[in-house]
């Protein structure tokens, strides 16, 4: 009787029918009955309760080897890395052929920057599927991480011989480009996997807290545009940002050609208010997360910054994100991104509860840069710092307690931890539940550096394009120098532009000290395009 219940609630998982699935799970009494209410959870992306779940399985047989691997992932998403590392293997130690988790295991010695441990699983994984294209992939990846180009190189040339891959506009690229990386190309045949568009300036209301409004009659030129397009077959990411993207003409066409690209993944920077049923339903069909401009939890400091914005309205807009989530099945993240200031620093406790009603994803903490009328940054206002040394961990528990990811780019003394920014740069730190490095892992981390002096520190500048303000470009937001414009040149020609061409060859001889930040030159943030098709 009980699996016929299960069986039937993992089919309503499978449909998407959650609460329906949960309801037949609460009311039996049976280990597997909570590993899927557990599942259901991390659907959910609710992760605290979902390690609750699968503890409670492992309580009941601990021998349920699937519970640990879960607990596992959960403990990588939240960068706990070695404790994670210890449920990876606990799980191995009993199941030896899960070409997955071998992968796994090896993008989380990576990031803990252990490159030889990286190496040696991603090889495991290579020995059990060595046909598969993607454990080539990362096979090729972590031998270039682990110093060893030419080895790296030889995994490449080989992939590129390889008729599935030739037949393939997506998959060839990626090789290529990884096969130029390991021999350190200046001139690419590949083209850009990701990309920054800011491709508009124009904006439908007036922020106190920004300037582009004040600008906004400047487009990037159709051939731009059109040029773009034809690129995002070959791409991974792309993020979208203006201005209000949705203002443009041409934007949802543009939108629905990249939902076709069964490998592309689009990020939306939007102030959400032009969101309605017809452009969701295009968002709804692809890999498109939207990034939300919402500085407030109140209407009064919300209509107060973002002037000429209805709080109602984007209310309605939100609810509208639920329907279209409940109706079609359809995962839309959304990332509730709130710049901190004087007006609305004293809700933050209030933005979580404002991101659990409309269920968001993730929010993220930004401190304002600029417009001394609302910074409590520069120069430091002590007793918004006061207030908010108390009021940010209360907010980060809540966070934890709904499953919401909470992200602090706050000053250090604002309680930050150092943080990953998603799909783009790599924070080669661990973090505890305490805002501290691991010990071990920062002594992993500087060892290894040490071993691989030869790496690249960073990728960009074989990987992506930054499209900005009024034209301008650069392989990426920390890069200190410009291409050129897009009103003179097209991106093919800026791909392989002179410039892009310094860039190339200083950090391949790893001389960049007038071309990337300090952050970058220390190892504190490190951008690579990493995240596996395969994860998407």
């Amino acid at each position: 009787m009980h699996t016929e219940k299960i069986e039937e609630a993992k089919k309503l998982i499978r449909e998407n029918k959650l609460k329906d699935a949960e309801t037949i799970l609460m009311n039996v009494d049976d280990k597997y009955a909570v590993f899927e209410l557990a599942k259901i959870k991390i659907i959910q992306g609710n992760d605290n309760e979902a390690e609750n779940l699968y503890k409670k399985v492992l309580q009941l047989d601990s021998n349920l080897h699937e519970a640990d691997l879960e607990l596992a992932r959960i403990y990588q998403r939240q960068r706990r890395n070695e404790l994670a590392m210890q449920f990876y293997n606990k799980f191995t130690d009993k199941i030896k052929n899960d070409v997955s988790v071998f992968k796994e295991m090896g993008r989380l010695y990576e990031s803990m920057g252990n490159v030889d441990e990286a190496l040696l699983n991603i090889d495991k994984a290579h020995q059990l599927a060595k046909d598969d294209i993607m454990t080539n992939f990362e096979l090729g990846i972590a031998y270039r991480e682990s110093g060893k180009d030419q080895e790296s190189a030889d995994v490449f040339k080989k992939m590129l011989d390889d008729n599935r891959i030739k037949n393939d506009k997506f998959l060839h690229n990626k090789a290529l480009n990884e096969y130029e990386i390991s021999m350190r190309k200046e001139i690419l045949e590949s083209k850009p996997r990701a990309m920054i568009g800011m491709i508009m300036n124009k904006c439908n209301i007036s922020c106190r807290i920004c300037d582009i409004w004040r600008e906004g009659v400047w487009q990037e030129p159709d051939r731009i545009l059109k040029e773009i397009v034809e690129l995002l077959p070959y791409m991974e990411d792309i993020c979208w940002q203006g201005g209000e993207v949705f203002l443009m003409n041409g934007f949802e066409d543009m939108l629905s050609e990249g939902v076709k690209c069964k490998n592309l993944n689009q990020v939306i920077f939007t102030n959400g208010l032009l969101l309605n049923e017809r452009n969701l339903e295009i968002i709804a069909k692809g890999n498109v997360e939207l990034v939300l401009s919402i500085d407030g939890a109140t209407k009064e400091s919300y209509e107060y910054i973002r002037r000429g914005a209805s709080f109602d309205k984007l209310c309605k807009v939100l609810e509208l994100i639920k329907e279209v989530r409940k109706s079609t099945g359809a995962k839309i993240n959304t990332y509730y991104n709130p710049v901190i200031c004087k007006t609305n620093h004293k809700e933050i406790e209030e933005m979580v509860e404002f991101a659990k009603k409309y269920e968001f994803t993730a929010i993220t903490l930004n401190p304002i840069r600029g417009y001394p009328e609302e910074n409590i940054f520069q120069p430091i206002d002590e007793k918004a710092f006061d207030f908010m040394r108390q009021i940010i961990p209360v907010a980060e528990a809540k966070a934890k307690k709904y499953g919401i990811r909470f992200n602090n780019w706050m000053p250090v003394d604002c309680g930050c931890k150092e943080i990953t920014f998603k799909h783009e740069l790599i924070n080669e730190s661990v973090v505890k539940e305490d805002n501290k490095i691991e010990v071990s892992e920062k002594k992993n981390l500087e060892d290894n550096k040490k071993k691989i002096n030869n790496r690249m520190i960073c990728y960009a500048p074989w990987q992506r394009l930054l499209l900005d303000n009024m034209g301008q470009t650069r392989p990426y937001a920390m890069c200190t120098k410009w291409l050129g414009s897009t009103e003179e040149f097209s991106l093919g020609e800026l791909w392989n532009s002179k410039n892009m061409q310094i860039y190339r060859r200083k950090l391949a001889q790893n001389d960049f000290h007038d071309i990337c930040q300090p952050e970058c030159i220390s190892g504190q943030i490190r951008y690579k395009l990493c995240r596996p098709v395969e994860d998407k």
